[in-house]
């Protein structure tokens, strides 16, 4: 059996309708507008420095919420990607925030005067902490504290308790933003 036929595409090219609506809102905001809103307010550094969490953004909107929240950004960075869409703006997404981290060590190597060794511990860390090591797992912790509150609570997970997870995640993307940040300013 060949490749091309052990490998099977994707069914459609969306999931919904509503996803279709998620990506364009996420896109617009996440992608144009606080970015724009960075750079107007705070100059082209605070720009450098989101880009390389945007994925994290993404992470957890599309795999911790409830399954109303979840429906309308499904797409944006699904993990599993099922269908065409997920793969175009998962990467899409992964291109913002390596270009990100490119951008932080070519700042850091050429403007902070910083040697290129350190450029590339840097460029390590992040790409660890904020692109590798939560890919999968922002979504793990999300659906887990999901589990764990409603077995606390008795009642089943669907349709309930997506706010925990959602907070949950958005805590840990934050922790690990904070050990990135601890990462690079202390023991770089």
């Amino acid at each position: 059996m060949s490749l091309a036929q052990k490998t099977e595409l994707p069914k459609s090219i969306f999931y919904s309708r509503n996803s279709i609506y998620g990506i364009i809102v996420w896109f617009t905001l996440f992608a144009l507008v606080v970015p724009y809103i960075l750079i107007r307010m705070f100059g082209l550094i605070s720009m450098m420095r989101y880009l390389p969490v945007i994925d994290l953004i993404a992470n957890v909107l599309t795999n911790a919420g409830d399954e109303t929240f979840h429906a309308f950004f499904n797409d944006v960075y699904d993990t599993n990607q099922n269908v065409l869409v997920d793969h175009i703006t998962m990467n899409l997404i992964n291109v913002l925030a390596l270009s990100g981290v490119a951008l932080t060590v070519i700042y850091e190597i050429t403007i902070n005067n910083k040697s290129v060794r350190r450029g590339m511990f840097i460029a390590i860390a992040m790409f660890i902490v904020t692109y590798i090591l939560p890919t999968r797992l922002i979504g793990f912790v999300g659906q887990s504290a999901r589990q764990w509150l409603s077995k606390r609570m008795g009642t089943s997970v669907k349709g309930r308790y997506g706010w925990f997870g959602m907070l949950v995640s958005s805590v840990f993307a934050f922790v690990l933003v904070m050990i990135e940040f601890y990462i690079i300013t202390y023991l770089i």
